[in-house]
């Protein structure tokens, strides 16, 4: 409805074909000072995946007016500016961050396009019946999200890593040896922090035994670095949070996902600004009246 108002241009596409389309290049929008008169607009919170055109007969007594609630919010584009209903987003997120997250306890230098194959626990002998595409390889959080391949590699198997030479020929990747997959998880739901409260927590504090968080931080390379910067090598890796995580004991904090970033980012347009029914008719001729002005491609602005 929104692009329904925009005048027609021809549009010549490289296929020689001829077609009138809306002349989106035009920008319509409200100016500051009267986005700040707070006597013009009211202020609610809408339901995710709530229809504008729903919410647009119901002040404004007509669907057709559902732009109008896009352009007291600054939005573009309604697809992603718009509060989704959570299983449409759910599905979205989904498809956009697919694949797995596979962790691991070691740190190969892992590039964007290797390959991890099957093994078995020594290492010695790989099975290309069943691979995953390295997509990602994050050092902080030691997982490597995989894509596509064939078969299917689940937690506990064991993976050599592979790159593709000049060649075209699949090798091990230099300075490698067995990696076991500790936990698999799907993308859309990898962590993305640790935290408590709403401080962000450092993946390598050690967890005491009490699963508390200790003053104590274990580096990538089992290097403890105490209170007062002082360093000393130690065995205390494996009690981090990190790694209580990945093998699943109690880790002394809660975790962010992909998936939680995602609803976060959703909920936060359902804070919308709506405009007062008796400014709607004045805004919808002067709105038409930029729309249809000589300015080609120019952003204009309405101002009561």
């Amino acid at each position: 409805m929104y692009f329904n108002k925009f005048p027609k241009i021809n549009y010549n596409f490289q296929n020689g074909k001829n077609i009138e389309v809306a002349d989106i290049f035009r920008k319509v929008s409200f100016s500051q000072s009267f986005r700040n008169k707070d006597s013009a607009f009211l202020k609610t919170l809408i339901s995710q995946g709530e229809k504008p055109e729903r919410i647009a007969n119901a002040i404004y007594l007509t669907p057709e007016y559902s732009w109008m609630l896009f352009l007291a919010n600054n939005i573009v584009n309604p697809h992603t500016d718009w509060p989704t209903e959570y299983s449409k987003l759910l599905e979205i997120t989904k498809a956009k961050y697919n694949g797995y997250s596979y962790f691991i306890t070691n740190l190969p230098k892992l590039l964007e396009g290797d390959i991890a194959v099957y093994c078995n626990s020594v290492g010695e002998e790989w099975d290309f019946s069943k691979y995953t595409i390295i997509d990602k390889w994050d050092t902080r959080f030691r997982y490597f999200r995989g894509l596509g391949g064939l078969g299917n590699i689940s937690a506990l198997d064991y993976v050599r890593f592979f790159r593709i030479g000049s060649n075209g020929v699949p090798a091990l990747v230099p300075n490698t040896s067995v990696s076991r997959i500790i936990k698999k998880v799907e993308y859309y739901n990898t962590l993305t922090d640790f935290y408590t409260n709403t401080s962000i927590v450092n993946p390598y504090t050690i967890v005491n035994g009490s699963d508390q968080l200790t003053g104590n931080y274990a580096s990538p390379i089992s290097t403890i670095v105490t209170p007062d910067d002082t360093y000393a090598l130690i065995s205390t890796i494996g009690e981090t949070v990190l790694f209580n995580y990945i093998n699943g004991n109690p880790y002394g904090a809660s975790i962010t996902t992909i998936l939680d970033q995602v609803l976060k980012e959703n909920n936060k347009h359902q804070n919308v600004n709506i405009l007062k029914p008796e400014f709607s008719n004045i805004v919808s001729d002067l709105f038409q009246t930029a729309i249809d002005s000589r300015y080609i491609g120019r952003a204009l602005q309405i101002d009561i």
